[in-house]
């Protein structure tokens, strides 16, 4: 089981191995994941070959997704 890192012990960029961590899932999953519509994390623009994603951007679409919407509320 992977262990999901605290958003304190995350850096501010990150790279496939730690969103992975965060979401709980392998790297090759990630690596579908990405070749799939509906993909809702947007990498940073690249400066080489590697991916990367905004922290907080992240953690920001995560919440969202979570957050209950205020349709169903009202």
């Amino acid at each position: 089981m992977t262990k999901h890192p605290h958003e304190s012990e995350l850096p501010p960029i990150l790279g496939v191995d730690e969103l992975a961590a965060l979401l709980g899932t392998s790297v090759s999953s990630i690596h579908r994941a990405m070749a799939r519509p509906g993909w809702i994390f947007p990498p940073l623009p690249r400066i080489d070959r590697r991916l990367r994603w905004s922290r907080d951007q992240v953690l920001a679409i995560l919440t969202a997704v979570r957050a209950p919407s205020a349709r169903l509320r009202a």
